[in-house]
């Protein structure tokens, strides 16, 4: 009799959500599909979570064993007000997020930002200075194309062709006289015309069978000052200082809303700035003026 167990779990959490974040979807490319058929893997969804779990015999051994294989799944943006309470600073102005277990496989590897491309992409060089040679490397880190670049050859970019190549990462390297600066593609055509927000690489390890790992990405809520103002006509700047407000909205995790006397403090258009409240953006609740 065979039974399906869990090999791994990935959970999305945000902290602007109470309970999981539910703004994305998973998907899987063909090659990855063919993959957890062939291997007799499942991938159950829910909410904001990915189970795969492996079928195993009455011993709980794996009628097909994994291990050492390498499994893509693509995030799925279903949110378009994502980035609006997202901090994403982190994918440093990279429009897609890449990552994977490479350092220890049963945790995911810091976040980072990425372009992803099909099989023939175009970079730009974002170094001025010439000669300059530019450098492109498989994620193991050979090298597939080496191009000297200099002022004679007026060029702003260079094309790379990866036909033939697996999908997965690759890296420009640009490298001159001043220092080297890296440029972090990841090349997968289908799951760029499904537009996905991020790609992981997860690599099964033989001890996941026996200790699943549960793998999280975690996202920050964007934090900005909103500035609160009372505009008033007919009273006194002493009678404006008796004014308090109270942060209903005020939790243990974030600190609440103060009143400030304003510095500009005189006439504005004929009555008087009483002062400023502010709130970061992540907050919820109300500001009452009393």
């Amino acid at each position: 009799m065979t039974q399906f167990l869990t090999l791994f779990t990935i959970n999305i959490s945000h902290a602007y959500y109470d309970a999981g974040c539910r703004d994305f979807d998973f998907v899987f490319p063909s090659d990855t599909a063919h993959q957890l058929r062939r291997g007799k893997l499942l991938a159950k969804k829910n909410s904001n979570a990915l189970n795969i779990l492996f079928e195993a015999g009455n011993s709980g051994d794996a009628l097909i064993p994994f291990a050492g294989k390498t499994i893509r799944i693509g995030l799925k943006l279903m949110n378009p007000f994502f980035s609006n309470f997202t901090d994403l600073t982190f994918m440093t102005g990279r429009p897609a997020l890449f990552c994977g277990n490479y350092e220890d496989p049963a945790a995911l590897d810091t976040p980072a930002g990425t372009m992803l491309i099909g099989r023939v992409f175009s970079h730009p060089i974002e170094t001025m200075e010439r000669p300059l040679t530019a450098i492109v490397k498989d994620a193991g880190g050979q090298t597939l194309k080496h191009d000297v670049i200099t002022a004679s050859d007026n060029l702003s970019a260079i094309s790379v062709n990866l036909t033939g190549r697996d999908a997965g990462a690759y890296e420009v390297e640009e490298v001159y006289s001043g220092g080297a600066r890296t440029t972090s593609y990841y090349s997968d055509a289908e799951l760029r015309q499904q537009g996905v927000f991020g790609v992981m690489e997860i690599t099964i390890d033989g001890d996941f069978y026996s200790s699943p790992p549960a793998f999280n990405i975690t996202f920050d809520a964007k934090r900005e000052i909103l500035k609160y103002y009372i505009v008033t006509r007919d009273f006194t700047s002493p009678e404006l200082t008796k004014l308090s407000i109270v942060d209903n909205g005020h939790t243990e995790d974030g600190p609440e809303c103060k009143f400030y006397e304003s510095e500009a403090g005189g006439i504005y258009r004929g009555g008087y700035f009483s002062g400023i409240a502010w709130r970061q953006r992540h907050q919820s609740g109300a500001v009452q003026v009393q």
